[in-house]
């Protein structure tokens, strides 16, 4: 209590910018819910309790067994939420087990104890990231109040959390010049979230000095991935995430009709792979803050020219920081990306995203009506001209933070 109370007198600011952001978790974690979790839970409570075996990614692997943990504060979860489908290719609970659970006299009780486990994955990135040489008010607000992550995590209940806090272990190692290690953290965020494959190449492409590091560095990367994929295959019945859907992605960037068709996005990350690999070559070679330059990019391309929801944002994270120190005037940048994620996020959802996380709505034509911006302001507008709209606010958004970077890289620097 003294370390903390000395720390809050020597680091005033620091410590009210972490102590806000901890309040938007704790407010937000007992009052919101999606199916998406719940079924989460159902399938862990399956392995748990029934020993069968619905587990769809290994970050349900890790909630199984933290659920097994707290068995005694989730011991009267309501009955239908521990029962098992008759149906083995079931793999979430019925419409009757979701307003069961809603209407549970410890709903909230359950809801905050199923969050921890995000929230202390959290805490441990927030305590890598007050340790490291990147650390500001602006990175720490940043963290405080990144909407993407207290969307998806704490309000939706997705596991990007744990992907997040291994990528960047994995930027913060490579920084360190701790090259295996950060191989190793990639790995394990590929493991969680297959789709953070997207920061492998520029990583490989940095750490790599010979064809032959490339190569082994790559395997060490995607090993890891394949081997948990195989020994859960042998007892899977649901899909899982894999990086296959990643590779569905950039199929929706496309230009054009039928053979004469181009992909934007293969297109704009291939131009970053030329120019990284260009000054690579060159006699100085690539320093740490033009690999997070052209790691932005590749990422931001990635969002720019191909098709996700709008939760996936909260990807953008481990090299967010990164950026954010580099330059402070892209958090501005992040801003707008911020305004533009919530309007996308309403007009792609609807009530489902806002309402909804908040219980079942009883009444849909109020629920619509008074909470989604969709609704409210712009319901004789079509779906796909909107969305037009506040993606193009993503790109140019992304686009002044990636000029900003490069600016604050190459043009003081001459």
């Amino acid at each position: 209590m003294k370390k903390a109370l000395t720390y809050f007198k020597e680091n005033r600011k620091e410590a009210i910018i972490i102590t806000f952001g901890l309040f938007l978790r704790f407010l937000i974690m007992p009052i919101t819910i999606h199916h998406d979790l719940l079924s989460s839970v159902w399938r862990a409570n399956s392995l748990i309790y029934d020993h069968v075996f619905r587990i769809s990614s290994f970050s349900e692997v890790l909630m199984a067994g933290y659920l097994w943990l707290i068995k005694p504060i989730t011991g009267n979860l309501p009955v239908a939420l521990l029962q098992v489908a008759q149906d083995y290719r079931s793999v979430g609970p019925n419409l009757e087990v979701y307003s069961e659970f809603l209407a549970h006299n410890q709903l909230f009780l359950y809801l905050f104890s199923f969050k921890i486990i995000f929230l202390l994955a959290d805490l441990v990135l927030l305590w890598f990231l007050c340790k490291s040489k990147i650390k500001n008010n602006w990175v720490l607000l940043f963290w405080a109040i990144n909407p993407f992550v207290i969307y998806s995590v704490y309000a939706w209940g997705r596991f990007g959390i744990f992907a997040i806090l291994f990528a960047f272990l994995s930027l913060l190692f490579l920084q360190r010049e701790k090259v295996i290690l950060s191989i190793l953290m990639l790995s394990l965020a590929i493991i969680f979230r297959p789709t953070f494959i997207i920061y492998l190449l520029p990583i490989l492409i940095y750490a790599s000095k010979s064809k032959t590091q490339l190569l082994s560095f790559g395997v060490l990367s995607l090993a890891p991935y394949y081997l948990v994929s195989l020994v859960m295959g042998l007892f899977r019945v649901s899909s899982p995430s894999s990086i296959s859907n990643f590779i569905e992605f950039p199929l929706y960037g496309n230009i054009g009709t039928g053979f004469t068709a181009i992909n934007l996005m293969i297109v704009a990350l291939a131009l970053v792979v030329f120019y990284m690999l260009k000054e690579r070559m060159k006699k100085n070679g690539l320093s740490f803050e033009q690999f997070i330059f052209f790691t932005a990019l590749f990422v931001f391309a990635f969002f720019a020219f191909s098709f996700f929801n709008p939760q996936y944002l909260a990807w953008i994270t481990p090299i967010a920081f990164y950026v954010v120190y580099l330059k402070k005037e892209t958090f501005w940048g992040f801003l707008v990306l911020f305004i533009a994620f919530f309007l996308l996020a309403d007009f792609y959802f609807g009530c489902y995203a806002s309402i909804c996380l908040f219980g079942e709505p009883t009444l849909t034509t109020f629920a619509q009506t008074f909470f989604s911006i969709k609704s409210q302001f712009l319901e004789k507008i079509t779906d796909g001209k909107m969305i037009s709209v506040f993606h193009t606010g993503l790109v140019l958004a992304f686009s002044y933070i990636g000029y900003s970077l490069w600016e604050r890289i190459y043009v003081k620097k001459g």
